[in-house]
């Protein structure tokens, strides 16, 4: 081998060398460019730190010692990852009967009666992420045992 073999060997290792460096930058540019997008959507499109909850209702009649209850319970489920804070003023529960008596009200409708509001979560002014809450609320009627009613968050 002469000299010079060994020179366009060198010059063979050195492009070599450069297209890897070429490889792991372009690379490097793909990855960085792959956690900006994730990151965009995990936080801003995911909405990881807008409040977010979960809420669930459920209401039904129980009999106790003779006298009908209407039991309401509210779970409240922080499940964004920043505080929730809790609007106090016209946050509350309401339970109504049918108006059955009203003269108006056409035959496939219904006009409900406000029996009861009650003021809900006021001993709280945010919920932490994950936290979860649950209220249960009662009322009687005494119209006697069970009949529709509705019962709704406003």
């Amino acid at each position: 081998m002469s000299r010079s073999d060994d020179a366009d060997k060198l010059s063979q290792i050195e492009i070599a060398s450069i297209w890897v460096d070429i490889v792991a930058g372009a690379l490097t540019a793909v990855g960085v460019a792959a956690a900006g997008i994730w990151a965009y959507y995990k936080l801003a499109k995911g909405r990881t730190f807008q409040p977010r909850t979960l809420v669930d209702l459920s209401a039904k009649w129980i009999e106790i010692e003779g006298r009908w209850f209407l039991i309401a319970r509210i779970d409240l489920t922080n499940i964004g990852s920043s505080h929730f804070y809790l609007r106090q003023t016209g946050t509350g529960l309401r339970f109504s009967l049918p108006d059955l008596e009203d003269p108006k009200t056409e035959p496939h409708r219904v006009a409900w009666e406000r029996k009861k509001t009650f003021s809900i979560l006021k001993e709280h002014k945010w919920i932490e992420p994950g936290e979860a809450s649950l209220r249960v609320y009662s009322w009687t009627s005494n119209a006697g045992g069970p009949r529709p009613c509705s019962v709704k968050l406003v």
